[in-house]
């Protein structure tokens, strides 16, 4: 029953958001090639996980050879359908707004079929397109992003035994998604450089299993600090 919500619901999204591509291109070269990736990507993503299955492969292990692309492809692809729906949504609900209000204030046959403006559809379109390259640099650049963020706190009832006391947090690594060794090991001589009196880790270290970290205990067992650390 929750795979068949899950399939109605992705099946329902893409239809709804297909409506404004057919609204402006009809079904020239570009709706086909619309059609055509995202059939690429449920393909790539379905061989991918069957390939795991059928030779009984570690997803945590393989996740990103094999499934980090079908992925990345399918998040970017979403994130451009759900905020063209809503655009759609919004529309949709001021055609029903004027099928409503003339079938109270006018006296001529109600026309249900109030079509799409082609304007409001190439709108939507323009404003989905704006956050693929945001989502692909995430995807794919971002998770390297490693940078240092500095708050300094104050309380009027800290002992003077903290005060100049470092902490270091350190959040969201998803290790299975890692597969640069030199960008990791730079992460982690970012938080030593930082001398911290304690090291934090307060969760998503791993995508699912324990095990992702295996690759990579000998650059983070090089984390340091003067009074431990701890998740």
């Amino acid at each position: 029953m929750r795979w068949a919500i899950t399939i109605i619901m992705f099946l329902s999204i893409e239809i709804y958001a297909y409506q404004a591509l057919k609204t402006v291109f009809k079904f020239n070269w570009i709706s086909k090639i619309y059609i055509l990736i995202n059939f690429y990507a449920y393909l790539l993503l379905s061989y991918r996980i069957f390939y795991i299955e059928f030779n009984k492969l570690s997803y945590s292990d393989n996740f990103y050879e094999y499934l980090s692309i079908p992925i990345a492809l399918l998040i970017t692809l979403g994130s451009y359908k759900l905020i063209l729906c809503f655009h759609l949504i919004v529309e949709d609900f001021f055609r029903l707004f004027i099928i409503v209000k003339n079938s109270i204030f006018s006296n001529e046959s109600i026309d249900f079929s109030i079509s799409r403006r082609s304007w409001i559809s190439k709108m939507g379109l323009l404003i989905a397109s704006i956050p693929i390259p945001f989502v692909i640099y995430g995807i794919f650049k971002g998770r390297y992003d490693f940078r240092v963020i500095k708050y300094e706190i104050e309380f009027d009832d800290l002992p003077d035994e903290f005060d100049g006391y470092q902490l270091t947090h350190i959040s969201d690594i998803h290790a299975g998604s890692l597969s640069n060794e030199e960008k990791t090991k730079y992460a982690v001589d970012l938080i030593n450089k930082q001398k911290s009196n304690l090291v934090l880790f307060t969760g998503d270290f791993v995508n699912s299993k324990s095990d992702e970290l295996l690759r990579w205990e000998n650059i983070f067992s090089k984390i340091k600090s003067s009074d431990g650390k701890f998740s």
